[in-house]
């Protein structure tokens, strides 16, 4: 049994583990109770604010991809100058204009949809695969559909992560102005290693003579490409433009805690609805079962009942919670999968 087998099967028994807790003391006629008397209108009005949250998702992954897939005016000028002023390499420079024309058409295959269309295959796939394998297979499934490398746009999504873990650590920041969860000593540390991890990521991704000496041969092709995704580093206004597009995600989340805790009965509590968006998206790091069923329950209850909501009543709000970020983007995902004809077990498509 090899290693990604273990931690899969680890996270199945967490989340089985976490949901025993969850439901073990749960009264279940207050439970009902709660469900029967929400307001379902308002919950499908969460649901379509938490689904419109992908537009920026998309336009963020959109942007991170944009500087591999560009090719500058200057290139695409200089093609025809060498071969109007060399006729004897007419054909290098044809091969040249011709592998720009590709670049070029490249990016422009980068359409909202071409974008969008991975990014809900890599969502749905993750909620039934163990392993976040659906982050994986979003790089291939856009590789296949722009034609570019598989690696370059699988480091977009790590890029993703990196910098859902900075906005994330300034959320968590807001809360404890107002709400003491973490002490501060802990939240320096945390501080302290984010700090240190972007230092030595942006030292890679400008440094690639490094890699030359201690990345293998073999490896440097496969390295170099992660390396290149990290590109919109180096360009403040996209820089920008991304961790913009990332505060939008974020505050359509919290929207849609709000919303849901609304339809249950609940006041607006904006700081609550702050919170448990951060509890949420720290707590599900923990291995858990594929669309991390337990581990964000628990978390979405923990934050209700830390404002006064009774357990019984948090946990059904949790539940719906979690279906109205679940079922939209599971159910678009493989509805694209199917258009597509996609077979997620071909590995001769998804080979990079």
């Amino acid at each position: 049994m090899n290693k990604k087998t273990l931690v899969s099967i680890l996270g199945i028994i967490i989340s089985i583990l976490l949901l025993f807790w969850l439901f073990k003391n749960i009264n279940w006629v207050e439970f009902k109770n709660a469900l029967s008397q929400a307001q379902y209108l308002i919950v499908v009005l969460g649901m379509l604010v938490h689904f419109s949250g992908f537009y920026f998702r998309t336009l963020r992954w959109r942007e991170l991809m944009l500087p591999n897939l560009n090719v500058s005016d200057e290139s695409k000028e200089s093609v025809p100058n060498d071969l109007s002023q060399n006729a004897t390499s007419n054909d290098e420079n044809l091969n040249a204009s011709s592998n720009a024309t590709s670049n070029i058409t490249t990016r422009k295959k980068a359409t909202m949809y071409n974008v969008f269309a991975p990014l809900a295959m890599g969502y749905a796939t993750n909620n039934i695969l163990p392993l976040r394998i659906g982050d994986i297979l979003r790089g291939a499934f856009a590789g296949v559909r722009l034609n570019a490398s598989k690696a370059m746009l699988f480091s977009t999504v790590i890029i993703e992560r990196v910098i859902d873990v900075v906005t994330l650590f300034v959320l968590l920041c807001l809360v404890m102005i107002f709400h003491q969860v973490l002490s501060w000593a802990y939240t320096s540390i945390l501080a302290a290693c984010l700090v240190v991890g972007l230092i030595v990521l942006v030292l890679i991704a400008k440094n690639k003579k490094l890699i030359e000496k201690i990345v293998p041969k073999f490896a440097r092709n496969f390295i170099d490409n992660i390396v290149d995704g990290f590109n919109c580093i180096k360009s403040m206004p996209q820089l920008a433009k991304v961790i913009g597009y990332s505060f939008c995600i974020w505050f359509i989340e919290f929207l849609t805690v709000l919303i849901i805790s609304y339809a249950f009965g609940m006041q607006y509590q904006l700081l609550m609805s702050l919170l448990i968006v951060v509890l949420i998206n720290l707590v599900i790091i923990i291995p858990a079962a594929p669309g991390n069923f337990g581990t964000l329950e628990a978390a979405a209850q923990q934050g209700f009942i830390m404002f006064g909501a009774e357990p019984s009543h948090a946990m059904a709000m949790s539940l719906v919670l979690h279906m109205v970020q679940y079922i939209p983007i599971t159910i678009t995902g493989f509805v694209i999968i199917a258009k597509e004809g996609i077979n997620i077990n071909d590995k001769t498509k998804l080979q990079d």
